[in-house]
């Protein structure tokens, strides 16, 4: 259930920055925050005396996850890994501060630049960088410890479709026959593909870019145990939402040849990723159903039965692009 967004008090927001050390602050409302909004129950941005910070707020439920996510962040930090963002600790060495009833945590403001959308799908810079990140996590995560119940995407898409076929029977129609593909093609792959620490959610609105570099990868709720495979698979599935032609575009190419360069992917998870960037695409379908946006679940379906179609057409293109 998406937590209810409500405003951060001013007076509160004042004590919590005192309690950090960072002296008094003003909300800066004027500012947009980048990442979504709907991963706190209320989000602001602070002019303190010691600069501008993210003041977010989370329910008791969501403090232990938040907990363990800011946790994750220090140790890859710690093992010299780029591109992270962790929030402050408190004296005590906490990274939430508990305060009536709520719990609060505070990120340093990085202003990235607008993402150009949707030309930004063409930026092999961006690409790369994705890459290296991706290449960085697959290396370094192993060594955090952190470790979540393995997200099978299979058994994922055979529950929605359960649900589907109870609540929506046209739109379980209209995708059985992508679920049976993806089903078939990714059953075989997935007993010899590594699981990973994976992002969960890697794409190009959950980073920040200034003057063609990757500042930060925001947005860390998704992370977790997943195939290898997985964020590059999101990642590709989200350049071809914004526009098709992404998907043999710059972006997309340099993204594929950096990742099969470094030699981190088995020769299974290879294999899988284009059934995977479909399979990955089932989760999205599922939050348009929980947002009960209809023309993302209009999209989404066009969406879906264009990758199926094309199939040979892209492979063969991330093909020459690896080679």
């Amino acid at each position: 259930m998406t937590p209810s967004i409500h405003p951060i008090d001013r007076a509160m927001a004042r004590e919590l920055t005192l309690r950090m050390g960072l002296g008094a602050s003003e909300p800066v409302p004027e500012i947009p925050l980048a990442g979504s909004p709907e991963r706190s129950q209320g989000r602001m941005a602070i002019r303190t005396e010691k600069g501008l910070f993210v003041l977010e707020r989370f329910s008791p439920n969501q403090a232990p996850v938040k907990n363990r996510i800011a946790r994750l962040l220090f140790q890859l930090q710690e093992q010299k890994m780029p591109w992270i963002l962790p929030p402050l600790q408190d004296g005590e060495g906490k990274y939430l501060m508990k305060q009536k009833g709520y719990f609060y945590q505070l990120t340093p403001y990085i202003q990235g630049e607008n993402l150009p959308r949707p030309e930004y799908t063409k930026d092999g810079w961006r690409g790369r960088f994705f890459a290296a990140f991706i290449c960085h996590l697959l290396e370094k995560g192993s060594q955090t410890g952190f470790r979540t119940p393995f997200f099978d995407i299979i058994d994922y898409i055979r529950a929605l479709m359960e649900v589907l076929q109870r609540r929506e029977p046209s739109l379980y129609q209209n995708l059985l026959g992508i679920q049976k593909w993806v089903i078939h093609a990714l059953t075989p792959l997935m007993p010899h593909i590594p699981v990973k620490l994976c992002h969960g959610d890697l794409h190009p609105v959950n980073a920040l870019f200034e003057k063609k570099e990757l500042l930060y990868i925001i947005d860390w709720e998704f992370c977790g145990s997943k195939p290898e495979i997985h964020d590059l698979a999101n990642l590709l599935g989200c350049l071809g939402s914004e526009d098709p032609v992404a998907l043999q575009e710059d972006f997309a190419l340099q993204a594929i040849r950096g990742v099969n360069a470094s030699g981190l992917l088995s020769s299974a998870g290879l294999q899988a990723l284009f059934p995977m960037v479909v399979a990955i695409r089932f989760c999205w379908l599922s939050e348009w159903l929980r947002k009960q946006d209809l023309d993302m679940i209009s999209l989404e379906q066009d969406y879906l039965k264009l990758l199926i179609h094309y199939e040979d057409a892209i492979t063969r293109c991330w093909f020459n692009a690896s080679a």
